[in-house]
């Protein structure tokens, strides 16, 4: 998850690999997706990759130690 929808933004049009089209259709999906995260068991925020990756194991190594 983006730390925010701007921020998404911001880094899609900030790498300059996409068309106008394209990043429409991905903020579009990330609307989507970002309004059902509230569903999710686990959600990360990518405000830092190293720090969303060091969680994203943390919480891997505690879901299965609870199996």
């Amino acid at each position: 998850m983006p730390p925010s929808f701007e921020t998404l933004r911001e880094r899609l049009l900030q790498r300059g690999t996409e068309s106008a089209e394209s990043i429409a259709r991905r903020l579009e999906d990330a609307k989507r997706e970002m309004a059902e995260a509230i569903t999710y068991d686990v959600m990360i925020t990518n405000g830092d990759l190293d720090v969303a990756i060091a969680t994203l194991k943390k919480r891997i190594q505690e879901i299965r130690s609870t199996r």
